[in-house]
């Protein structure tokens, strides 16, 4: 009896909130600058269904922020759905991510409520495999972010030969090439609008990496 009451009484601790954050976690939980690393987050709902979604990712250094905005029925019952985010292969160092859970009511596109959803944090270290420093946050420049088409790629430092990669989001390759300028005229107009991973691998074999936005 004691079982059921707290069973009960949890269920409708989860039917009073819209949300709730449950679980974070990184795959590989191991990560290398070398591996694909992806974010997720898994979370609850009092209503359904909850798969109706948008996701927001924005890396800035060794700072990462991650939302999902989930568009929520009005079926009473309890709604679990898992938030995966793909971050790309990242340089080496110690990160921390940010999550933010909004919901709101009716189909894509729905609007937050008043009272801003959830959050919580992840800490992670990203090892090495190279044993060579890593080029770094910052020396990876785009002279336009967001871009609509073309826009200069720069370089600082002597470590600039080598090649570029194009990401996009769901974690598979749209674009790469090879390098030996400081400075780069790129071409993004073939590119669907969205947020894209710019990683730059030298000859050496260091990282680093940026993201951009691609507009109209």
């Amino acid at each position: 009896m004691k079982t059921r009451l707290t069973l009960l009484f949890a269920c409708g601790i989860l039917f009073g909130q819209a949300q709730f954050i449950d679980q974070l976690s990184i795959s590989p939980a191991n990560p290398t600058s070398n591996d694909a690393l992806y974010f997720i987050a898994n979370c609850y709902f009092g209503s359904g269904s909850c798969d109706q979604k948008t996701l927001f990712l924005n890396i800035n250094g060794f700072e990462i922020s991650a939302s999902a905005m989930h568009c929520l029925g009005l079926a009473s019952y309890i709604c679990n759905a898992s938030d995966s985010f793909y971050l790309g292969p990242l340089p080496a160092g110690n990160y921390q991510l940010r999550f933010r859970l909004d919901v709101g009511i009716g189909t894509i596109p729905c609007s937050p409520g008043i009272v801003a959803g959830p959050t919580d944090s992840i800490y992670f270290t990203v090892q090495s495999t190279t044993g060579l420093q890593e080029i770094g946050i910052g020396v990876l420049q785009i002279s336009t972010n967001p871009t609509s088409s073309e826009t200069i790629i720069k370089l600082s430092g002597n470590d600039f030969i080598g090649h570029f990669e194009i990401w996009n989001l769901s974690g598979v390759l749209v674009k790469q090439w090879k390098s030996d300028s400081k400075e780069i005229l790129a071409d993004f107009s073939d590119l669907p609008f969205g947020i894209y991973r710019l990683i730059f691998t030298s000859k050496n074999a260091s990282k680093t990496a940026i993201n951009f936005l691609r507009t109209d």
